[in-house]
Order: C-alpha cells, then sequence, then structure tokens
C-alpha cells in the first residue's frame, strides 16, 4: 500500500528536478548574474544590485544607445559601463 502512495510523490518529485536541473542549465547558458560594484552608472544601475547579463544577445544583435555591457579587461577586476 505504502510503495502505489509513494510512486505518484516520487513522480512528481522527478518532475521538478528535471524541470528545475533544465531551467538551471538554459540560465547557465544564455545569463550569468552580476553584482554590479559602485556607483558610477546610478540612477541606472544601484550598487550591490543583481543583474543578469545576456551574453547570446549580443552575439546576434548590436549595442545600442542605453545598453549596459560587462567586461573583462586585462589583469583588472569586471567592469560594467552604460553605452550613451
Amino acid at each position: 500500500m505504502r510503495v502505489r502512495r509513494l510512486k505518484p510523490v516520487l513522480r512528481k518529485l522527478l518532475k521538478l528536478t528535471i524541470i528545475f536541473g533544465l531551467l538551471y542549465i538554459i540560465i547557465s547558458v544564455f545569463a550569468k548574474p552580476h553584482y554590479i560594484h559602485g556607483n558610477c552608472m546610478e540612477p541606472a544601475v544601484r550598487d550591490g544590485s543583481l543583474r543578469l547579463v545576456n551574453y547570446v544577445y549580443y552575439k546576434i544583435n548590436r549595442y545600442r544607445s542605453g545598453d549596459i555591457v560587462t567586461f573583462w579587461p586585462e589583469d583588472m577586476a569586471r567592469l560594467s559601463m552604460q553605452v550613451f
């Protein structure tokens, strides 16, 4: 009896695990989280805020006015800037 009751619960748990795993993979491929350090881009971006950076979009499209760009210069910490 208990095994029959456990099967639907285990199926739901397996489905949820698969869904969250796929979401994690999709998000990690297309977007990366970045914490903003410093207040040089206020009021558009506040110090300490978390932003998801989409890497795929700019491989297909061009930068436009108002876009925020993040990059790693050589031998320095991550920099962020707003395109004007």
